[in-house]
């Protein structure tokens, strides 16, 4: 009853995760003293496994004499395995009791994929030339590749060929694990995403961070990284052709080429304005301030502008007529990140922050 009071529930439930970070588990060793927590953590071997170390580790100990406990096991696990190894180990460290309740099962199959399974489950090693396979057995395959673009294109052509091989998976039956997904993420929609009708394969990605998956997400990260420096010409223009940002100002495709063009004539490198620019012991000359100064002034006295100095500025980007609303919708943009700037440098209490984060 008191813990229903308070919002807690019984039991907190934490599992998906590979790997937790030391500050996350104390919190949750903190919260099992009043309720308790499950946690749901894979492991790949049943075995003690927590003193095998990888071949060249157990040669460095070997050289220092200081083998004694250790041995490589299996040397996939050995290699590979690491992560995983360290946080089983982090879960069991201090005072708190951990009660321990092991589900293992080995792989019922009898090819190289499942034999490897459970080598790593026993904690054992497959030597080579130790298994007879069938020439039909393409459980593991191992292709080389040139580039990551060429892994995806081979996997493409692979998965098209299971699905017209006898007893083809479905396509929702299918897993692709990466090592780097958020590189990998806009070569994958290169590759699946612009393939012919007939070789289309429905996919989709999972797992990339919240700022790649959230477009307002994406675009409050690059505001915040870009307010924390010296606005250089190049984030200041990636961050206005986000599609949200873009959209709020009114720019379309067309315009954000042509406020590129300008950002380029008029000469704006890096600093919001003058105060910015002083700041860093420098001149005004480059800054977004002083650049869209000149682009009025052009669009105002068209090539006269360029021709001679007025008030101390020479005219540039030539825009005219209807560009007019381009560039006002542009010096609005530049005048709403200098605005935003001195809200994110001024301190404020956690309302505060809320306020200006959501504006």
């Amino acid at each position: 009853a008191a813990l229903a009071a308070t919002g807690m529930p019984k039991t907190v439930h934490v599992f998906g995760l590979p790997a937790l970070p030391p500050l996350y588990l104390d919190i949750l060793r903190e919260l099992s003293r009043v309720v308790e927590v499950r946690l749901y953590v894979l492991n790949p071997c049943r075995e003690f496994w927590f003193e095998i170390v990888d071949a060249r580790r157990l040669s460095w100990l070997v050289a220092r004499q200081d083998d004694l406990f250790h041995e490589t096991g299996n040397r996939l696990l050995a290699a590979w395995g690491q992560q995983t190894q360290a946080h089983i180990g982090l879960l069991f460290e201090g005072e708190h009791a951990v009660v321990e309740e092991a589900l293992f099962a080995p792989h019922p199959g009898r090819h190289l994929l499942a034999r490897l399974h459970n080598a790593i489950l026993d904690l054992e090693e497959l030597e080579p030339g130790s298994i007879r396979l069938p020439g039909s057995d393409r459980s593991i395959e191992l292709h080389v590749c040139h580039s990551r673009t060429r892994e995806l294109e081979v996997l493409h052509d692979r998965l098209l060929g299971l699905f017209k091989g006898a007893n083809p998976p479905r396509p929702d039956e299918i897993v692709v694990l990466t090592p780097d997904l958020d590189a990998a993420a806009p070569l994958i929609e290169a590759v699946f995403g612009t393939a012919a009708p007939n070789r289309r394969i429905p996919w989709r990605i999972t797992g990339l961070g919240s700022t790649q998956e959230n477009p307002v997400a994406q675009a409050l990260d690059r505001l915040l990284s870009l307010a924390a420096g010296r606005f250089p010409a190049s984030r200041v223009f990636d961050l206005l052709q986000q599609p949200l940002v873009a959209a709020r100002f009114g720019l379309g495709e067309a315009e954000l080429e042509t406020v590129h063009d300008w950002m380029g004539a008029a000469g704006i490198r890096w600093g919001l304005d003058a105060a910015q620019a002083a700041g860093a012991d420098a001149g005004p000359l480059h800054t977004l301030e002083e650049g869209l100064h000149r682009l009025f002034l052009a669009w105002a006295a068209g090539d006269a502008a360029a021709a001679a100095p007025f008030a101390g500025r020479i005219g540039a980007g030539a825009p005219e007529g209807s560009a007019g609303l381009a560039l006002g919708r542009f010096w609005r943009y530049a005048d709403t990140l200098r605005q935003l700037r001195e809200r994110l440098l001024r301190p404020q209490d956690a309302e505060g922050w809320r306020s200006t984060l959501i504006d």
